[in-house]
């Protein structure tokens, strides 16, 4: 058989992610803290200024028209604004508002609070943020 280790690391990684992400409230079930598109939508919105649509269709692997309707909806609910480009009137970027900053503040907040067993030193949580920091550097590289 191959030599498959660097996969079975990324499989694992996935794993841990998810349930660091996704498991941390599985008890109660809460839609709060589940890791929706709408959270990873605007998550990665709230990294940056201005965001254009191929982006995100490319971040998070979704289809245009599946993207319009998150976006329509995150729109109506003041989560995001839209604006055109000033050079090319038909390119749009969202940004994210206030409203929808909070959210992810909120949904960060709640993973924290959940997650209390990451957090037992200040030692351990900046060896944890630095490691995590090269994971994604290095898989940044990769893409």
């Amino acid at each position: 058989m191959e030599d498959i280790r660097l996969q079975q690391q990324l499989l694992d990684l996935r794993i841990k992610l998810e349930e660091l992400c996704d498991g941390f409230d599985k008890a109660n079930n809460s839609k709060k803290c589940s890791l929706t598109l709408r959270t990873r939508f605007l998550f990665l919105l709230s990294q940056e200024e201005v965001l254009s649509p191929n982006y995100f269709i490319k971040r998070l692997g979704i289809a245009k028209s599946n993207l319009t309707l998150l976006c329509r909806g995150l729109l109506k609910e003041g989560m995001i604004e839209k604006t055109k480009n000033e050079q090319d009137k038909r390119g749009i970027y969202y940004k994210i508002t206030e409203k929808g900053q909070a959210e992810v503040d909120e949904y960060l907040l709640e993973m924290k609070a959940k997650n209390p067993a990451y957090y037992r030193t200040a030692r351990e949580k900046k060896t944890i943020e630095r490691k995590m920091d090269n994971i994604l550097e290095f898989l940044r590289r990769r893409t």
